[in-house]
């Protein structure tokens, strides 16, 4: 995930469980994760463990985005 735009990896009170797993330092993504749009009733399984919003790293060259943006990779392992 790339992004400029700070609600992204920053905590603002503000978010769903799903978006505070990328926002909140120490969120554990891990087991059944609730998808919270429509439709309802689906669900993804998440068998390892990981700490995404503890992962975010600034983009250290600024021409790409500007000089805020950010980006989250997770390597996610079968």
């Amino acid at each position: 995930m790339l992004t400029s735009d700070r609600a992204f990896w920053s905590d603002s009170g503000r978010g769903s469980t799903i978006h505070n797993l990328v926002r909140c330092k120490g969120s554990l993504l891990n087991g059944a994760i609730q998808k919270p749009t429509a439709p309802a009733n689906t669900t993804v399984v998440v068998s390892g463990k990981y700490y995404p919003a503890d992962l975010w790293v600034a983009v250290r060259d600024t021409r790409l985005m500007g000089p805020a943006a950010q980006y989250l990779a997770v390597e996610i392992k079968p």
